[in-house]
């Protein structure tokens, strides 16, 4: 990694290209673009930093809940980063302009969520290089922030930041007992009573903005909670996004879903991709069925589902064919688990005959879904085995 020096009072990181395109990966497993773009940042971010960190500092600097990445920037910005006993919280952002602090209610106003410096990150919007021009204490951004409702934020003008962050490490390491955090109350031990009538009220999504903040912050302030508030916030995005499955059990009875064509169809109606459907000896009484999905610009590519039976089980190859002109290079093509986890991915080079995922088993019954996008989800199609 390259370390970059834009002023003597601002600490410039240049962003590893593996890294960014292991952001993009992990960002692909949230399904509501707000959290995408969120874990895309983030991910970007803490790990540039963190390195530099274990690099120039201390290799005992660790992540903050780091198991529970990238679910929790689902809903909050921010990550943190424990080291000597202090909480440092980078809030990444790609606004040109650096006026201002904008930190989530999340990280100031719960007690067990709490971070002792907050460091301004401004990330160049090709992803190349991050900033971090500015930091503030707890303390400071809870007495002199301005708490925003509308988002549930503090905000903290510029001027109101310590500018120079190269001084923020030369300080912590010092006077690392610094006091830096305002007072707050503790969360209750347990649970309260109402949290599974407060998790069923999480369907709402995303619940962060729909919740009353004394709700959503019990639910963020226990770890069993919030694994049940990720579990279920998943499978409802599952549910939002795909209202009905196709049932591969009665393609081998040769029933099929509305859009799905035998393959002599589509040549009929679309001769020159005879060519592109031509056999590739997958197994024999195999059954093939595809369809047609539009790219947002006038063009449109062909997914192609072989299936066969194969002891009591689905084998299932999956295919992205060219439609009327050659395969984007940044089209991919993508296999999911039934609560959005990405299983198998591939995307498109140039000039590519065709895409395609490994070869899978599916058990009768297990869901599963096929996503193609282009930069942003184009088809999302639910199955069941």
């Amino acid at each position: 990694m390259v370390f970059l020096y834009a002023s003597p009072t601002e600490i410039v990181l240049q962003i590893e290209a593996a890294i960014r395109a292991q952001a993009d990966r992990q960002s692909r497993q949230l399904r509501h673009p707000d959290g995408r773009w969120n874990a895309y940042l983030n991910s970007m971010c803490i790990r540039t930093v963190l390195f530099w960190l274990q690099t120039d500092y201390s290799l005992s600097a660790r992540v903050w809940l780091a198991n529970e990445l990238p679910e929790l920037w689902g809903a909050v910005n921010g990550t943190a980063i424990a080291l000597n006993h202090k909480r440092f919280v980078f809030i990444p952002s790609k606004q040109i302009d650096t006026e201002e602090l904008i930190v989530p209610q999340e990280w100031v106003d719960l007690a067990e969520w709490a971070g002792d410096y907050f460091v301004a990150v401004q990330i160049d919007p090709e992803g190349e290089w991050l900033r971090l021009w500015g930091y503030t204490t707890h303390a400071q951004l809870k007495t002199k922030g301005e708490y925003q409702a509308g988002d549930r934020s503090y905000v903290l003008d510029a001027t109101q930041l310590v500018r120079d962050v190269t001084a923020l490490w030369v300080i912590h390491q010092l006077n690392p007992t610094e006091s830096t955090q305002a007072s707050l109350l503790p969360a209750p031990a347990h649970a309260p009573p109402q949290i599974q009538s407060l998790l069923q009220l999480s369907d709402l999504l995303p619940p962060r903005l729909t919740l009353p903040y004394t709700q959503w912050s019990e639910l963020l302030c226990h770890g069993e909670t919030r694994q049940q508030l990720y579990q279920q916030w998943r499978t409802s995005e599952a549910r939002s996004l795909l209202p009905s499955s196709v049932k591969l059990v009665n393609w081998l009875q040769h029933r099929f879903e509305e859009g799905w064509e035998a393959l002599e169809n589509l040549i009929q109606t679309q001769p020159q991709l005879a060519y592109s459907l031509r056999d590739r000896t997958d197994s024999d009484g195999a059954v093939r069925r595809a369809r047609s999905i539009a790219l947002g610009d006038g063009h449109h590519v062909i997914l192609m589902v072989i299936l066969a039976e194969v002891e009591r089980s689905s084998q299932i190859r999956v295919r992205l064919y060219p439609g009327d002109r050659p395969l984007p290079a940044n089209l991919s093509l993508a296999l999911l688990t039934d609560v959005g986890e990405v299983v198998q991915w591939v995307q498109a080079r140039e000039d590519a005959d065709f895409i395609q995922l490994k070869r899978f088993v599916c058990p009768a019954g297990k869901p599963f879904w096929i996503q193609v996008a282009l930069d942003e989800p184009l088809f999302l199609e639910s199955f069941v085995g």
